[in-house]
Order: C-alpha cells, then structure tokens, then sequence
C-alpha cells in the first residue's frame, strides 16, 4: 500500500510539472511572437533590476518569483 501511495504521489508530481512547463512554453512562444517593443515592454515587467560585474558576471532580479509568474498567465 505504501509503495501503491508513493507512486500514485510521484505520478501527481509529474503531471504538475508536466502543466508548468506547458505553461512556460506558452509564455516563450508568447516573447517569441511579440515585436521588439512588446518584448521590451515584457522583460520591463519581469526583471527589476541587472547589475554587470566585471568578466560578464550578471545579477539579475526579478520583480515575482515563479509562481507569481504563472499565474500571471
């Protein structure tokens, strides 16, 4: 029975995962189809801040975290 629960609990991770990345899939196609200033007007929403140190080392900060982000969808 445990093992029974273990796996039923694994396969409802995965279909979880599996509705998460359709979801960030439909947002890339969304940035991809979008002009130039739709795109900029996107990633304006998304990010909050980049800061470039030397040797290309970025910090980039997001205005939400995943979750947010998906049900901004």
């Amino acid at each position: 029975m445990e093992v029974q629960n273990f796996i039923n609990n694994q396969q409802a991770v995965i279909d979880s995962l599996d509705d998460q990345f359709s979801d960030f899939r439909n947002w890339a196609e969304v940035f991809d189809t979008a002009s130039i200033e739709e795109r900029k007007m996107i990633i304006c929403h998304l990010i909050k801040e980049i800061k470039v140190y030397k040797e290309y080392e970025i910090d980039i900060t997001f205005n939400m975290d995943y979750e947010q982000f998906l049900s901004a969808a």
